[in-house]
């Protein structure tokens, strides 16, 4: 599939057009070529034209190619080498600080999805230290809420679960519910509120003793709430 780049740049250009009939075609079109095994020889160019359409100008674009590579990644899990797995991970990473609210918050969604395609192959503690201390950091606003929401993106992939770093995790990310950034207080509330809805149901059997009392603490006197009690 030598030709795969380039098609995959004309379906990207075309499924943002103006003309709803060729914004679906083309969409429809990346919706059958994500799910297409690629062969491994192609690989590299294939990831090469997703590293450049994720710079593309057009936020639309951007955001389009994150639900793409959702896909993409799924199909290929088993096959991508660990220098191709890094190259896609750094695409989604990067959009996570994307100007636009719209493609960081996909791109978080990405995060999740990605990680629980290619997570033994992950050094996900390394990647939360990262984000924590992007968030303790004063500067930009969106670096800051790209580390929020990459720090959420990771806590989110394991929805149903509490791997012994997540309980860290969380607590880090709690500290920012009162931040004075808005979009920051909002990612954080809300990955609260999902972590508890996934995780209610087994908390008093299964997941409150993987937390210290230290951690549950901390977290009620930020939620000032008892569900973790």
């Amino acid at each position: 599939m030598p030709y795969l780049p380039r098609l995959l740049v004309a379906l990207f250009a075309h499924a943002v057009d103006s003309n709803d009939d060729v914004k679906n075609s083309a969409r429809k079109t990346l919706l059958l070529v994500a799910q297409t095994s690629v062969k491994q020889q192609y690989l590299d160019e294939y990831i090469g034209a997703i590293e450049a359409i994720s710079r593309n100008n057009n936020f639309q674009v951007r955001k389009t190619l994150l639900l793409f590579t959702q896909i993409m990644v799924f199909n290929h899990a088993f096959t991508l080498t660990q220098q191709q797995i890094h190259s896609l991970l750094r695409v989604i990473t990067d959009l996570l600080y994307d100007t636009r609210i719209e493609v960081a918050d996909t791109a978080r969604v990405a995060l999740s999805s990605f990680i629980k395609s290619t997570a033994p192959r992950l050094d996900l503690a390394n990647m939360i230290t990262r984000f924590v201390n992007q968030l303790a950091v004063d500067g930009q606003a969106d670096h800051r809420l790209g580390a929020a929401l990459g720090l959420r993106g990771v806590i989110e992939s394991y929805p149903y679960d509490v791997p012994e770093w997540m309980p860290v995790a969380l607590t880090k990310l709690v500290t920012y519910l009162r931040d004075k950034n808005g979009a920051i207080r909002q990612c954080v509330n809300d990955g609260l509120q999902e972590f508890w809805r996934t995780h209610r149901d087994d908390w008093e059997l299964s997941f409150k003793n993987m937390f210290t009392a230290a951690q549950i603490n901390a977290i009620q006197q930020r939620t000032s709430t008892s569900y973790y009690a």
